[in-house]
C-alpha cells in the first residue's frame, strides 16, 4: 500500500509500450503511481507470473489498454482472467487508438478524492484518508495544505477547483459541526466547476433545517459512525456514483 494512494496496474501488451508510456506519464502527472511490465526484457516465466500475480494481488485499480496486440496477447489474457478471479478488482478499459490522456484524465477524475469538513472534525477527516488510501483512492485533505499566514479562503477556493477539475469532493457532516454557510459556499464552488459532491452525514441524529437545506439536491449516506462497516458501505456508495466496475463484470470475450 502507498502512504498517499494512487497505485494502479495497467496490463498491456510490450508492443503498445510507447503508447503505454504516454499512458503511464499521465497517470503520474496526477500523483498515481502506475506499474507497467516490459515482459520482453524478463525471461524467466515462472518467475514473471509469480511477481504478476503478487503485484496483482495488492492492487484494486487496474487499467487494460485495449488493443490489437494485447487481444492477441497470452500474458495480457491472463493477467485479466487472474484479477477477474476477484470479486473486489476493478478494472478500467482504455482505447489504444482513442486519446489516451483523455481516457486517463476520466479515470483519474473517478479516484481522486478531496475531503472537506470542519476543523473540529479533523481526526474524522484523517480516519476516512487512511481508509481510501488504503484502497488505492488519491485522497486529500485540503487544510494539510494551510501553514501560517496563507489565507482560508485562497486555499479553499484552490482545492475545490483542484477537486471539480481532477476529482471529486467528499463532503463530511457531524451534528458536532453544523456550519451549513460553509458547507453552502463549498458545495456552491464546486457546482460551479462542474464538480461532483458525495456528502456523508456521520451521527446517529438527523440533519438539521440548514444543514438540508445547503446539501440542497444532494442526498448524504447517512452512518452512525465510521466503523468497518460503515466504511465499507462508504466504499460501496462512491463506486456507486464514480460509475466504477468491478473485474468480474469484464468481458472476457474481447480475448476470442
Amino acid at each position: 500500500m502507498s502512504e498517499t494512494g494512487g497505485l494502479v496496474f495497467i496490463s498491456h501488451s510490450h508492443q503498445d509500450i510507447d503508447i503505454v508510456r504516454r499512458i503511464r506519464n499521465r497517470f503520474e502527472l496526477h500523483g498515481f503511481e502506475p506499474l507497467v511490465f516490459y515482459l520482453k526484457c524478463l525471461s524467466d516465466e515462472d518467475e514473471i507470473e509469480e511477481l504478476i500475480k503478487r503485484e496483482i494481488a495488492e492492487r484494486e485499480w487496474f487499467v487494460f489498454v485495449d488493443s490489437e496486440h494485447s487481444r492477441r496477447s497470452a500474458w495480457v489474457r491472463t493477467e485479466c482472467e487472474y484479477i477477474c478471479g476477484f470479486s473486489d478488482k476493478k478494472l478500467f478499459t482504455l482505447k489504444a487508438d482513442d486519446d489516451v490522456e483523455k481516457q486517463v484524465d476520466s479515470i483519474a477524475r473517478r479516484l481522486q478524492v478531496y475531503i472537506s469538513f470542519t476543523v473540529s472534525d479533523l481526526q474524522l477527516a484523517k480516519t476516512v484518508k487512511q481508509y481510501l488510501t488504503a484502497h488505492d483512492y488519491r485522497a486529500v485533505i485540503a487544510v494539510e495544505e494551510l501553514s501560517c499566514g496563507v489565507d482560508f479562503a485562497t486555499t479553499m477556493q484552490r482545492s475545490l477547483k483542484a477537486a471539480a477539475e481532477s476529482g471529486f469532493m467528499l463532503l463530511l457532516v457531524t451534528e458536532a459541526a453544523p456550519q451549513s454557510a460553509l458547507m453552502h459556499r463549498e458545495i456552491a464552488m464546486i457546482k460551479r466547476y462542474g464538480g461532483e459532491v458525495i456528502p456523508v452525514y456521520v451521527g446517529d441524529g438527523a440533519l438539521n433545517k440548514k444543514q438540508l437545506k445547503a446539501l440542497g439536491e444532494h442526498s448524504p449516506l447517512h452512518v452512525d459512525s465510521l466503523d468497518e462497516a460503515a466504511m465499507a458501505m462508504l466504499l460501496s456508495e462512491i463506486e456507486r456514483r464514480i460509475g466504477c466496475h468491478r473485474s468480474n463484470d469484464f468481458d472476457m470475450s474481447v480475448f476470442g
